[in-house]
């Protein structure tokens, strides 16, 4: 998808597991996020780091003239898959699988997101702004 090299060291991928507090008081596993970035759009800059700051990775690869345009999601409901343990979902359970993809205004995938959910803690909503 992001057009790199199988062969070599190509990609940069940070991992984050989320939990959220329930009403009495204890953490609950919530979205596990794989994210991938071309190592010659993050390589000596603070994507590369882990450290986004403001306004995260987006506003990272807008300053390195890597500007997101369009975005698509692919949206999957299955079963949880075994390393996907830390959400504590049983093989009854579903989640949502959606693979998320940043391109620049030409067309250039540059950020590939993975996003495994809990189907029974969301709700998913899009919004659309169509111009003239």
């Amino acid at each position: 998808m992001l057009g790199v090299s199988a062969e070599e060291i190509s990609l940069v991928m940070g991992a984050r597991y989320m939990s959220v507090k329930a009403p009495a008081g204890r953490n609950v596993p919530y979205q596990i996020a794989l994210t991938y970035v071309p190592l010659e759009i993050a390589e000596g800059t603070a994507i590369e780091e882990e450290d986004t700051g403001v306004g995260g990775l987006s506003s990272r690869l807008a300053d390195l003239d890597q500007a997101q345009a369009a975005l698509e999601d692919t949206i999957e409901v299955r079963p949880p898959e075994p390393e996907e343990e830390f959400l504590g979902l049983n093989e009854d359970q579903r989640v949502f699988d959606i693979l998320h993809i940043g391109e620049t205004r030409d067309g250039r995938p540059v950020k590939v997101t993975t996003f495994v959910i809990p189907t029974h803690l969301s709700k998913l909503r899009y919004r659309v702004q169509l111009k003239d």
